[in-house]
């Protein structure tokens, strides 16, 4: 028996210290319900718990970015909604002018104050529609498109796709657009030959007239007081009916019962052609003058509206624009890839029923405007149509990337924050009900551990029996 080193005294010490730092172990991870709370814990699943969650702080921000982005799409279609309610009364200030069989002057002029003030509310919601202090409507973040060769280009209006920067853009006509046409049959070098009605594109029309040229000025007239958007001309001994517009939506039909313009009861019917062709190199849509870029496509949703002279012919037409991205992008996941850029489209009235009402757009039928009520209401009338049309497309652009993109992609994205986090909490979390097992089995090994060095360390004293 040894008193110097008391071997089982020290074994027991040992003993006591390890169970004792178990249980400070199981307790940290009960006090703070992680497993891992330092790298000695679990150094290979620390790595992985941070790697994890710096990946759930990205998806949190990513939920907020994307519904930040939401509420910017909501805030744009809300005015549009409004502007949309204008466009409908201005419609039918537009219509009621042009009944010009009832009302008067007076009437009319009346009509066209409240049409002024209609189109200065539009001016004033997409001027003052703002979210976060950017404006949403009055094009600044829209992508630009610049026309560089005005000889064969009319017009370009740049869709919601647009690589970053300005990029010189080329399209191609491989098909000339036409217009219909429809050419008497009868000579008409002096006139209509008896009195008679034909009917054009279904209007009646009362032809009675005894020379060539009045022929044509009858024609025209109605075509003008019907909202027949039609041009008649002679050549030679007949006569030319043209569609004004280009394209396979617009035709002409003329039925001649009476035999007194074709020469035929027969219903001769034209229909013009759409221009066929590309824009920078990839597919797109034509319709009348316009190419449109499809979807998919580098410029999707951009048009190019050529001239009847300079651009409407088989060619290529190199550097014939520019696009300028000058759209919105959306910071959409955790990783700096995961983005989504649209543009919103410019809905001032200046910028609403370009092809109809000019570079002036819906402003043209304001007072002094090219199409005033009182000047031309049927022109005023394919101007509002198409500034409704306008609105309509922006509003649908912007619930396509509201329902399918922003919508979407929230879902998805808290489906994928639910999951990481499981992954995450399996590896850093602690299993309370087996970690409170071990806590308890701990504390007992401390108990009996301590109870063993106090029996160590009494073994010692027999050793006085020895010395007496």
């Amino acid at each position: 028996m040894r008193i110097a080193n008391n071997v089982s005294a020290l074994n027991s010490w040992r003993q006591l210290t390890k169970n004792q730092k178990s249980v400070d172990a199981s307790l940290e991870k009960l006090s703070s319900g992680f497993r891992i709370n330092r790298a000695g814990d679990d150094p290979a699943g620390l790595v992985l718990s941070e790697k994890l969650r710096a990946q759930i702080t990205g998806l949190k921000q990513a939920v907020k970015n994307t519904q930040d982005a939401a509420s910017m799409m909501q805030t744009a279609e809300g005015s549009m909604q409004e502007m949309h309610s204008i466009l409908n009364e201005i419609r039918s200030l537009v219509l009621h002018a042009k009944n010009s069989g009832a009302v008067d002057s007076t009437s009319i002029a009346a009509d066209q104050s409240q049409v002024d003030e209609a189109i200065s509310a539009l001016d004033k919601i997409a001027n003052n529609t703002l979210f976060g202090g950017k404006n949403l409507l009055n094009g600044s973040l829209t992508n630009k498109g610049t026309v560089l060769n005005s000889t064969a280009v009319n017009n370009v209006t740049v869709g919601t796709t647009a690589p970053s920067g300005t990029n010189l853009v080329e399209f191609v006509v491989s098909t000339i657009a036409s217009r219909a046409i429809v050419t008497s049959k009868a000579d008409i070098s002096a006139g209509v030959a008896s009195a008679g009605n034909i009917s054009v594109n279904g209007v009646a029309i009362s032809l009675a007239i005894a020379s060539q040229d009045a022929t044509v000025a009858a024609l025209n007239s109605a075509f003008s007081s019907n909202g027949l958007d039609l041009t008649a001309t002679k050549a030679g001994t007949t006569i030319t009916i043209n569609h004004n517009q280009y394209g396979l939506a617009h035709s002409v039909s003329v039925l001649d019962t009476g035999q007194i313009l074709m020469g035929s009861a027969t219903l001769v019917t034209d229909a013009g052609s759409d221009i066929v062709g590309t824009i920078n190199g990839q597919a797109a849509t034509g319709s009348g003058l316009t190419l449109t870029a499809n979807a998919g496509t580098a410029y999707a949703g951009t048009a190019v509206t050529v001239t009847a002279g300079g651009g409407n012919a088989t060619a290529t037409y190199a550097n014939a624009f520019s696009v300028t991205s000058g759209g919105l992008t959306f910071q959409v996941g955790s990783e700096a890839s995961d983005t989504v850029s649209t543009a919103i489209t410019d809905v001032r009235a200046a910028a609403l029923g370009g092809t109809a009402g000019g570079a002036t757009g819906l402003s043209s039928i304001r007072t002094g405007g090219a199409y005033a009520l009182a000047t031309n209401p049927t022109t005023a009338l394919a101007v509002i149509d198409e500034a409704i049309a306008d609105v309509s497309t922006a509003r649908a652009q912007l619930g396509a990337i509201q329902k399918y993109t922003l919508e979407t992609k929230i879902n998805s994205l808290n489906v994928a924050l639910e999951n990481v986090t499981a992954s995450e909490s399996r590896i850093r979390d602690v299993d309370m009900a087996a970690e409170m097992a071990t806590f308890t089995k701990n504390q007992v090994l401390v108990q009996s551990a301590t109870a063993m060095l106090a029996q160590a360390n009494a073994q010692p004293q027999s050793i006085l029996s020895l010395l007496q």
